[in-house]
Formats: structure tokens, sequence, C-alpha cells
């Protein structure tokens, strides 16, 4: 689903579904996202530096996280997006059901993450790997579970995911940073990309009717 679009038609900002991969791994899988953006056109592909088959993806999602994701239609537009990312001029705010009652104030911390599995990412105690500036606070919380917003303008595979467990409060329904509790995927939710200069803003997608929910059933409102 497109939520916005610049006037050239360059790039846009869309919404995916969690439990829809970003982008296929193989060229005969199906039910991407990409899939969905391309709607059967090769050009959209062609995007993406071989043999990667992400197309013109500026960033990804986990195959359970839903929300806000960027993507180009043009290779100018796609390097100018991705500049925008490395440089930090993007900054993502996610909502994230997790296990606990959470007591996050809003302060600002600095998280070094690396690869520990070809699957999973560790929170390392010492400076060792990519650096991850967080902004955390606690919206709602319950004795059992809380909703967390989460700031970031890293890129770093798994963050959210790793740094909520490896600070005791890994993400409801997440059965690789936690026990997974026999939900269908992890409760996490790109929310909103603001830019820091021009336009657009701040672009926001509402939380999906999943999410509202699990909120609900766990008294999360």
């Amino acid at each position: 689903k497109a939520i916005y679009a610049p006037a050239d038609g360059a790039w846009g900002a869309c919404v995916k579904p969690a439990g829809m991969p970003s982008f296929p791994r193989y060229p005969w899988e199906r039910g991407t996202f990409v899939e969905e953006v391309a709607q059967g056109g090769k050009a959209f592909y062609d995007l993406g530096p071989p043999p990667s088959l992400e197309g013109g993806l500026v960033q990804r999602l986990d195959v359970g996280t839903s929300g806000i994701i960027l993507v180009a239609f043009s290779l100018e537009a796609k390097e100018k997006m991705r500049e925008l990312l490395s440089t930090h001029a993007l900054l993502k705010t996610y909502h994230a059901i997790v296990e606990g009652s959470a007591a996050f104030e809003g302060e600002n911390h600095t998280f070094y993450l690396d690869q520990a599995s070809p699957e999973r990412m560790r929170v390392n105690d010492r400076m060792v790997g990519r650096s991850v500036d967080a902004w955390i606070r606690t919206l709602q919380k319950t004795d059992s579970h809380s909703l967390v917003e989460f700031q970031t303008r890293a890129g770093v595979r798994h963050q959210v995911r790793a740094i909520l467990a490896k600070l005791g409060h890994p993400l409801v329904g997440d059965s690789l940073y936690g026990e997974g509790g026999g939900r269908p995927h992890h409760l996490l939710h790109a929310s909103s990309i603001e830019f820091s200069q021009g336009e657009p803003g701040k672009i926001e997608a509402p939380e999906t009717d999943f999410f509202r929910s699990v909120r609900g059933e766990l008294n999360l409102k």
C-alpha cells in the first residue's frame, strides 16, 4: 500500500504487512513485497545490483515487521535515498510490544552490534561492531507486557529486536531473540520516518489491525 509519493514519482513510501518478506532470496520465490511493487514488470528488479533481488528497495524490514518501507523507481533516486540513510538523515520510529513491565523513560543510549550467527545479531558490552544510537521510552505497560517506542537513525539488521531483548524485554512473538509464545510473528511496527531537511517532513503509517488487536488483548490501549 502506497502512502506517499513526491510530485516527480521518483520514489515512494509504502506499508509492508507483517509476514511478508521484503524481497525474494531466490528467483522463484513468490509473495514478497518487491513482487507487489514491481507488479509483473522487470524495471523495478533491475534497480538492484546482481545477484541481489532487492530491486528498488531503499531499505528492508524483517518478515515479521510491518510498517513504512521506502522504494525508488530510478537508480538516481535509490542512490539519493540510500545516502540519506547512510548519513543518518532519516529518523525512524518503531512501536514494539514487548515482554515484561518496561520502565524506559526516554533516555538516549548507544549500543554496539555485530553478527553472532547468520541468523542472529549480538549486542556487545564493549565497543565492538556497528554503533546504534537509540531513544527508547515506554508508552503503555501492564504487569506483564509493554508498548515501547524506539527511535534511531541507524540501519543495523535486527537492531530493535536484539537491543530490546538485551535490555530484558524481547518482543512478543519473537522466537529468535525471545520465546515466541505461539504468535505467528514478532510484534514490531515501523510507524514513521522523518526527514531532517525539506519535504516531505514526517511520513506516518498507522498500526496494522493485527498489531492493534494484540495491544487490545494485552490491555495496552
